[in-house]
């Protein structure tokens, strides 16, 4: 089903809904490294609250953290941040989380259940978060769009 994406300067948030695959998921991760500014992304937020479904299985988890593992040698400092309220999605998106850190990935992830627990957690990392980093503004309609409009203004 069919996601958006924000992008700020320091940030990219999805917005997932529906039935998710972890190819979409994959797909999407995968273009934040083909922005030109990916050394200055700090967090992810992957917004899960409309999501009715996470069609993933857990081998797939497993391999989804050991391949995600070479990406996040390349940007180590990054943290993610889930926001799901769905209990069987959540119990996926834990599963990845404790997998990645038994992988020892170097990423910093938590789960949260509200996007204001999600923002709190990630300004106790990193420092206060800009506004700017979250505005409306940057909202895009898909991640599809050409890699020079997704760059920050």
């Amino acid at each position: 089903m069919p996601h958006t994406t924000s992008v700020g300067k320091h940030c990219v948030i999805w917005h997932f809904v529906g039935s998710v695959g972890l190819g979409e998921i994959a797909n999407a991760m995968d273009r934040v490294f083909e922005l030109e500014h990916v050394d200055d992304i700090r967090f992810t937020i992957f917004d899960a609250r409309g999501v009715d479904r996470l069609a993933i299985e857990l081998p797939e988890v497993e391999r989804f953290a050991v391949s995600g593992y070479g990406a996040a040698t390349e940007k180590r400092d990054m943290y993610l941040a889930f926001i799901c309220k769905d209990p069987a999605a959540r119990r996926i998106i834990n599963y990845y989380i404790i997998y990645s850190k038994m992988v020892r990935g170097p990423w910093v992830s938590r789960l949260c259940h509200t996007r204001a627990e999600a923002l709190q957690w990630l300004e106790s990392e990193l420092g206060t978060i800009e506004d700017g980093q979250l505005t409306e503004e940057l909202y895009l309609p898909r991640f599809d769009t050409p890699t020079k409009d997704m760059a920050p203004s």
